[in-house]
């Protein structure tokens, strides 16, 4: 039986077992706080032991970084052995297979210097837990004081000046500000980075979870955290570097570039595009939404129940252009003046000829907007439409009728010809997409002009005009839409920018409510009520706080409404208490004393009223 026992120790490890070319050759490695160890292996029997204690500069570097040399130092040894052929480095620290696996560039400087050695070597990395690796775990700890058969020629970068492009004074204001972190010191990231990172996120520290996920990039330079070639910034200096990197009013993208690579903080993309969205600037310069899909408008049932109008100048004459949505047949009336009176008396005109339309469609303008235009179309039972104000997509078949008109009397005043002449041609002129004129849309017949014609067959919009005509929008929307995508809904109480006038910055402001698909009322900081498009609006993440412009109420003194003859309930002669329901005043307001001035009474606000200057030596 004792025979046996010697015979198997004999054939196991850690007996040395000779070197054979043709079996897997496996390198185990491992490193301790002062010293490193290597036993190359084949089958599981050991070949080569080695090991060598860590000279005091290696001694302060991050546990990855001595794992790292581990490996470096194993392969080295057993250069004889490892060099040429397929080698498995097993290992118990599992970040240095995400470090390998990443480009150089995003490795600290020491360890760029390890894996460019490790390049002239074909490894395959293996995690292994630290029970498993009792070897290498061994010689790490009876380490040798000396191993001479390490030494090569070759240099080694021992300690890295990352830091010589950046001048002396900002290197120590960083590193003071990271001396004085207290978060970094409370979680004692400088000793974990040294002293390697835990296995599992549970056991990681609160304060340094959010560091976790680059345990494999962080090392210490010269008593500042770096990650690769970036430098970790104190929470001290990074309001000042996010206005640094905002000094040129970059977008987001543009900064992440400028940050990428050069400094770094847990969050860093989060503040950096919250910065860009807080900066007015930037939001008032911004250039102008996308377009929305193309909504059109429904042309109606037969003629003249969808009539659409604007006004237009040439020469300083104002004009009225009104169409038919349903047969494109146009009416131009030359307007005296340009108030709602005058339209509404045009209109009337029209209306009598042919008939009241059931839908009016405009822009906002003043004569439109007015309280007579409303009455009117109120009394004349007609649904009246209008597009917000810079958004003329939303009257475009007015717009249009208002270019052809345009075009039309420009043309004929250079050559001289009759505008009513040519008036007449353009209705009876058949359209692209029905192949019937205005004028048979809208009467049924051709009208008699100038130029001769036997065919006077009455003709009506068939089916197939119908069809071509619902082809021809269908056309128009999807060229339109190809570069067009929906913008999302806004709610009550979103903050917004919206444009304030056509082309112009954009203003903070609040949503009020929404009046259609695409319309929205906003307030803007001033508490001003705007209606506006879709498209002219930009949600916010800035708390919008709406101020009230008004001027401030007087309070009322009963004893001058007592001289004027008022009716008021008897009260205190001292004293009156006001009961007032607004958000500017206070509810309990001071008491009025005779002695104070008086003043008139009032039933809503006002602008305060001064005396004039001249009369400031007045004697009454």
């Amino acid at each position: 039986m004792a025979f046996q026992r010697v015979k198997k120790r004999l054939t196991e490890a850690p007996i040395l077992d000779y070197f054979d070319v043709n079996k897997e050759v496996v390198l185990q490695v491992d490193s301790s706080k002062s010293g490193l160890g290597a036993v190359l292996l084949q089958e599981g029997k050991p070949v080569e032991f080695a090991s060598r204690a860590l000279k005091p500069s290696e001694c302060n570097w991050a546990q990855i970084e001595k794992e790292a040399l581990s490996m470096l130092y194993g392969l080295e040894r057993f250069d004889q052995y490892t060099y040429g052929r397929k080698v498995i480095v097993q290992n118990d620290h599992k970040p240095l297979a995400a470090i390998l696996s990443k480009p150089l560039s995003r490795a600290p400087k020491r360890l760029q210097d390890i894996m460019m050695k490790l390049f002239r070597y074909d490894i395959e990395f293996r995690f292994v837990k630290g029970v498993n690796l009792v070897l290498a775990d061994t010689l790490s700890r009876a380490f040798l004081e000396n191993d001479n058969a390490t030494e090569t020629a070759r240099p080694r970068i021992m300690q890295l000046n990352s830091f010589e492009d950046i001048p002396d004074a900002r290197l120590q204001e960083i590193r003071l500000a990271t001396a004085e972190d207290t978060e970094l010191q409370t979680c004692r990231l400088f000793i974990i980075i040294n002293d390697g990172w835990p296995q599992h996120r549970d056991t990681v520290p609160y304060c340094a979870l959010p560091f976790f996920e680059w345990r494999d990039e962080l090392s210490i330079q010269e008593g500042i955290i770096v990650k690769g070639e970036a430098i970790l910034i104190p929470k001290l200096l990074r309001n000042e570097m996010k206005n640094r990197l905002h000094s040129a009013h970059l977008g987001y993208d543009s900064m992440m570039r400028r940050a990428r690579g050069t400094i770094f903080w847990p969050g860093m993309a989060k503040e950096i595009k919250q910065i860009t969205e807080l900066c007015e600037i930037c939001q008032e310069s911004k250039p102008k939404n996308q377009r929305e899909p193309l909504i059109q408008h429904s042309d109606g049932q037969s003629p003249w129940t969808k009539i659409g109008m604007d006004l237009f100048e040439i020469k300083g004459r104002p004009y009225l252009v009104v169409i038919d949505y349903f047969s494109n047949f146009t009416e131009v009336d030359y307007l005296s003046k340009t108030t709602s009176g005058q339209v509404i008396t045009i209109l009337k005109k029209q209306f009598a000829r042919f008939g009241i339309p059931t839908t009016i469609v405009s822009d906002n303008g003043p004569q439109f907007s007015s309280d007579e235009f409303r009455q009117f179309t109120t009394k004349w039972g007609i649904n009246h439409m209008v597009s917000s104000p810079n958004h003329p997509q939303g009257n475009g078949k007015a717009e249009s009728a208002v270019k052809v008109i345009k075009n039309m009397i420009k043309k004929t005043l250079q050559d001289g010809r009759d505008q009513y002449e040519a008036l007449l041609e353009l209705r009876n002129t058949p359209t692209q997409n029905t192949g019937l004129s205005p004028t048979e849309i809208m009467f049924g017949r051709k009208t008699r002009s100038m130029i001769p014609s036997i065919n006077t067959k009455q003709k009506v919009p068939n089916a197939k005009a119908t069809e071509l005509r619902s082809a021809r929008k269908q056309s128009v929307k999807k060229c339109y839409d190809r570069r067009a995508k929906n913008l999302l809904p806004l709610g009550s109480g979103d903050s917004v920018y919206f444009e304030h006038k056509q082309r112009q910055h954009w203003k903070l402001g609040k949503v009020k409510e929404r009046i259609s698909e695409r319309a929205y009322i906003v307030k803007s900081q001033e508490g001003v009520p705007y209606r506006r498009n879709r498209s002219h609006m930009r949600p916010t993440s800035v708390n919008v706080q709406i101020r009230d412009m008004s001027p401030p109420r007087e309070l009322l003194n009963f004893d001058k409404l007592a001289e004027t003859k008022t009716v008021v309930p008897t009260r205190t002669p001292n004293t009156v208490e006001l009961s007032m329901n607004s958000d500017n005043l206070v509810s309990e307001c001071e008491p009025i004393k005779k002695e104070q001035k008086r003043v008139e009474p009032i039933t809503r606000p006002k602008r305060t009223t001064r005396e004039p200057a001249y009369l400031k030596d007045f004697v009454r």
